[in-house]
């Protein structure tokens, strides 16, 4: 009895490998990933109803082939207040990249703020989207991006490599 049940608990727990495995090779992000993340003082605000307030250092978003990010901060403030609002910050991102990808960003202080109905403040620093070979090397010291009023945008890309619609 002991025995049996030793032997269904292990093949219980092979079960339960094997499918934790399959999850995550079937999930986005696949090939050789590197991230090297400094921050110093990083701060996301949201206020209201259906706000985003959002700060990334080094992210992978999608498939990614052999991605290298290295990204420092040194203060970065999100900002998102009223209805319907959104404020994102990014300083390294590899979107749905394929091949070699290689990111180096540091920035010395961002600030991106959103705020009324219906506004996007965006800031990116440093982002590669799109499949290709790409490299991209950024230092920026001081970036702000404020919106205010109803329904505007207000975009800021520094060293961005593919298509950005600024959502």
């Amino acid at each position: 009895m002991r025995a049996s049940m030793t032997l269904l608990l292990a093949a219980l727990s092979l079960t339960a490998a094997s499918a934790a495995m399959a999850q995550a090779q079937g999930g986005a992000v696949r090939g050789s990933t590197q991230i090297n993340a400094v921050v110093g003082n990083q701060t996301s605000v949201a206020v209201g109803a259906d706000n985003t307030a959002q700060s990334n250092v080094g992210v992978v978003k999608g498939s990614a082939g052999s991605t290298e990010i290295n990204a420092a901060v040194g203060s970065q403030t999100t900002v998102a207040a009223g209805v319907g609002n959104r404020a994102q910050s990014n300083v390294g991102v590899a979107q749905n990249t394929g091949g070699k990808t290689q990111i180096n960003a540091a920035v010395g202080s961002m600030t991106t703020i959103a705020a009324g109905a219906g506004n996007t403040a965006k800031t990116n620093v440093g982002v590669i989207k799109g499949k290709s070979n790409a490299k991209v090397t950024v230092g920026v010291g001081s970036v702000t991006n404020v919106v205010g009023g109803a329904g505007q945008k207000g975009c800021i890309n520094i060293g961005t490599k593919g298509v950005d619609d600024c959502e």
